[in-house]
């Protein structure tokens, strides 16, 4: 005879019922916010805004809206400042492995060091927008430091469409160092400490150690993150809204589409719907090929 609690419902039950509840939200989530949204983009791209006919327009304003490079506020352009986020957000897996690698084996300063790449994930955003806001102004550190050497600042740098976008890609790569390391520390942290023994032994100093061991051994985790990477390159952003509200050029695909949808009344949903289709259709044959690439150069490895 099965046990029953004060409800009359045996164990069994009473765990399928806990796993429901456990349930329920991320299923809302995923059919609300990932399929219900992805239907209606489908539906949207093929009808017309005015007439509600099928249509394929939408597709035809699309594309010609990637061949307009006129201006800084063009598909084309934002396409330009989206690559330049995914290729800084590239640039940081290295970045991360070392020092992830410098704080794990605990080289000389590196309490200092653990501050400093981690602080910005304590403090709010919002704290960080405003000093970096600061020290870039044209009175602020950079301002000054400009003005000692003989050029003075003419605008601002978030101001300036030749700096802006770089501006913010530098921010986004000191705020972005800290997720990654936390990863990768965990992936190190998981090696038998009998690998670094022997390493010691044979004489392997941290260059060869880094590469022959650390570095093959967490290659799962570095292509996991990197295939993640890959597969979202379309919306590889910043935080614009809070630093230039898309002016000096530095609006992204992701930046833009929001703006049309949100606040340009002759955007039209959409256009916006079948951008989306496009770009997800050019993002799909890169993101399987990335990780049949991955899979084959960076194999898991049990230990």
């Amino acid at each position: 005879m099965m046990k029953q609690n004060q409800k009359g419902l045996t164990l069994k039950q009473s765990g399928w019922i806990f796993c429901a509840a456990l349930l329920v939200l991320p299923c809302l989530n995923t059919l609300i916010f990932t399929v219900y949204v992805n239907i209606s983009s489908l539906r949207y791209a093929f009808t017309d805004d005015r007439t509600g006919l099928f249509t394929w327009a939408n597709f035809e304003t699309a594309f010609l809206s990637f061949q307009d490079t006129s201006g800084g506020d063009s598909l084309f352009s934002a396409l330009g400042n989206t690559l330049q986020y995914f290729l800084a957000e590239i640039l940081i897996i290295p970045i991360s492995v070392a020092l992830t690698f410098f704080l794990f084996k605990r080289i000389a300063g590196y309490n200092a060091f653990r501050i400093i790449f981690f602080l910005p994930s304590i403090i709010p955003g919002l704290v960080w927008v405003t000093a970096y806001k600061e020290i870039m102004s044209m009175n602020g550190v950079l301002g000054q430091l400009m003005e000692a050497i003989g050029q003075p600042m003419e605008v601002g740098v978030f101001k300036n469409p030749e700096t802006a976008t770089p501006a913010l890609v530098a921010y986004t790569m000191w705020l972005g160092l800290a997720g990654g390391m936390l990863y990768y520390f965990s992936a190190m942290s998981r090696i038998p400490d009998s690998i670094f023994e022997a390493a010691l032994i044979d004489g392997f100093g941290p260059i060869r150690e880094i590469f022959q061991i650390v570095l093959p051994l967490i290659g799962p985790t570095i292509g996991t993150l990197l295939l993640l990477k890959i597969a979202g390159f379309i919306g590889a952003t910043g935080p614009i809204l809070l630093f230039t509200k898309g002016a000096a050029g530095t609006q992204t695909l992701n930046f833009i589409l929001y703006y049309r949808v949100l606040e340009d009344p002759t955007g039209g949903i959409g256009v916006v719907s079948a951008i989306g289709i496009i770009m997800t259709v050019i993002s799909l044959p890169l993101a399987f090929g990335s990780r049949f690439m991955i899979n084959k150069y960076l194999p898991s490895i049990e230990y």
